[in-house]
């Protein structure tokens, strides 16, 4: 039996989930309640040091970060594959999970923290925002979290952050005229792996961003059609919080 450790609303959770559901297997899905500061607790630091969701238990072995729990899952269960044996293929795929790693994530959390976590955050006692972030064990993460936190809707990073977004669903409209999926007529770990960070701008009330790109509507259209996304997505969140998210998000369009 697979254990998944995650969060109904983190990116990188929403990316094993969706391959999970995709591929038909059976877990075990354990909510680590970010707000409340879990991800923190003694008790999953001994699973995950970094204090990061998500994370997979198969067989005793503990696995982490998402881009490496898709690959192993793809590699353990062969069924209803989603990274093709093909070397060129595989090429493709893992430069666009590398480019979600590496250039969008981090866009991602700037827009995110800074339009929609932030205000839960207001609400905290000074003590209690100090000890949040003071259990953060990676020392950077703690220092953007915490300029995102000071800064908000100041932060100048938000308008870099929009830009790398545009240029992910630029690029994206560029690999879909070719293909029904980023990489081929078939959908793949790729498409997996960016999809939580396009649903986050709709969370944010960013749709504008791709109105004007019609494969990548095409695409998203495709991609939130297939059962897997109901099960991952909109089976996931409580009763009106993507409403109170879009409502942060138009909110901050003026600074952004």
């Amino acid at each position: 039996m697979l254990t998944l450790y995650t969060n109904f609303n983190a990116v990188c959770g929403q990316k094993v989930t969706m391959l999970l559901n995709e591929k038909q297997l059976t877990y075990n899905c354990i909510n680590v309640d970010l707000r409340v500061g879990e991800q923190h607790s003694s008790e999953f630091l001994s699973i995950n040091p970094k204090g990061q969701v998500p994370v997979i238990i198969h067989q005793q072995k503990i696995i982490l970060e998402s881009s490496t729990i898709c690959l192993y899952i793809e590699s353990t269960f062969q069924n209803l594959p989603f990274y093709p044996n093909s070397m060129r293929q595989q090429s493709a795929i893992k430069h666009w999970m590398s480019y979600i790693d590496n250039e969008i994530h981090q866009a991602c959390s700037i827009l995110t923290w800074s339009i929609a976590i932030r205000p839960a955050m207001l609400e905290k006692t000074t003590g209690d925002l100090n000890k949040h972030f003071d259990a953060i064990p990676d020392i950077s993460r703690r220092k953007r979290q915490k300029r995102a936190f000071d800064l908000g809707l100041s932060l100048p990073e938000l308008k870099e952050a929009k830009i790398n977004y545009q240029n992910l669903l630029n690029r994206m409209e560029i690999a879909l005229k070719n293909n029904k999926y980023l990489t081929s007529d078939y959908c793949s770990l790729a498409d997996i792996c960016v999809l939580p960070y396009v649903i986050r701008l709709d969370m944010l009330a960013l749709q504008h961003l791709w109105q004007n790109l019609p494969y990548v509507r095409h695409w998203l259209a495709l991609m939130k059609s297939r059962d897997a996304y109901k099960l991952s997505f909109d089976n996931q969140y409580p009763a009106g919080f993507i409403k109170r998210w879009q409502e942060y998000g138009i909110k901050a369009q003026k600074f952004i």
